[in-house]
């Protein structure tokens, strides 16, 4: 029988990583997960997280407008300070789920990792082994190929902007780009979807 340096090994500590790692490390597991940029991966540190803060004063904006005039006064949304506000809630995650992952005996290996074969995954030219290898590196946004592209923002970047433009341009329809279409609007900018 093959001895590998570890049962588990991730490619990525995202939520499709930490889900399920901390479960195995808490049963006696053997787990590694090699991550090349922030612990936590997309959703914690450049999504959904980030998505949900910057919404939570839309929803309040659009809920009182929905209470006909019960409750008057007019919200307006500070994006700057949602985004401050966004940073003070989100920065700290990885370090959150890092302190996970070290409480439950997992190596974090910093650096990219290239499988090599069925069991072997290269880190910064360092050969590990695993008898399961799980490939949960996430999504990355996918750049149109079309003049003016580079005037054109990403999920990322979207959920960074210091300031809200006047005029916002989303193209897509899909969830969340109606999403950010309703804060963008909420936030004061002239808003245009397109299909």
């Amino acid at each position: 029988m093959a001895t590998y340096d570890y049962d588990v090994l991730y490619i990525g500590s995202g939520h499709g990583t930490f889900d399920g790692a901390i479960p195995l490390g808490a049963k006696g597991k053997k787990v590694a997960v090699v991550e090349q940029d922030l612990v936590g991966g997309t959703c914690p540190n450049r999504g959904c997280n980030a998505k949900i803060i910057l919404d939570s004063p839309v929803a309040l904006q659009r809920h009182m407008e929905n209470v006909h005039g019960v409750v008057t006064g007019e919200i307006t949304i500070n994006w700057p300070a949602n985004q401050a506000h966004k940073h003070a809630v989100i920065d700290g995650l990885p370090a959150f789920i890092q302190g996970l992952l070290d409480n439950n005996n997992i190596d974090i290996i910093f650096g990219r990792g290239i499988l090599a074969d069925e069991h072997t995954v290269k880190i910064n030219g360092q050969a590990k082994t695993a008898n399961k290898i799980v490939i949960s590196t996430g999504l990355r946004s996918n750049r149109l190929d079309i003049p003016g592209t580079n005037f054109a923002h990403d999920s990322e970047e979207f959920l960074n902007l210091e300031q809200i433009p006047q005029h916002v341009t989303v193209i897509g329809a899909g969830y969340i780009a109606m999403e950010f279409a309703t804060m963008a609007n909420a936030a004061g900018a002239k808003v245009t979807v397109l299909l």
